[in-house]
């Protein structure tokens, strides 16, 4: 269509408009954060919050509790919640006036999700019954001492 000149178009982004995704990108990092935080809430924890560098490069939000052991179910519903709640609500709103501002944060935030989504995968390769301490650079497994029984001895 655009080689016949049947259609013709512009995109035309403003200052305000880089400013207003880059809020509601910051507004969604914090929103992450904050779901992180309630979930462990939720089970009894006592949530911190920071911010560090990755690879001292890239700025980062943090939740953690150390001194805090999730179950393993726990731990799933802590690391997933934020992408499950921020990308259902934001495919929802992506239906809204506001789609064309939330496409570029909602990317972000689902390509940050990434860690989350590791962190999953690495618990639902752990043996039943390991418990989940969240530091603030990874998780701590406390493994189960694995019970061995002494082989039944024979009678003679």
């Amino acid at each position: 269509m655009f080689r016949a000149g049947l259609a013709t178009g512009s995109v035309r982004i403003s200052l305000l408009d880089v400013l207003l995704v880059v809020a509601l990108t910051s507004l969604l990092m914090i929103a992450h954060e904050a779901i992180h935080g309630m979930v462990m809430l939720g089970f009894g924890a006592r949530p911190r919050f920071g911010v560090t560098l990755v690879g001292k490069v890239v700025p980062a939000m943090y939740t953690t509790t150390a001194g805090h052991r999730f179950t393993r179910k726990q731990y799933l519903t802590v690391a997933l919640a934020p992408a499950a709640l921020v990308s259902g609500l934001g495919l929802w709103a992506c239906f809204g006036p506001w789609a064309g501002y939330l496409i570029l944060p909602l990317a972000l935030h689902l390509g940050g999700c990434v860690g989350d989504g590791f962190a999953a995968w690495r618990v639902l390769h752990e043996p039943p019954g390991t418990e989940y301490e969240d530091l603030r650079d990874g998780i701590r497994f406390h493994r189960m001492p694995r019970l061995t029984l002494a082989a039944p001895r024979e009678r003679c």
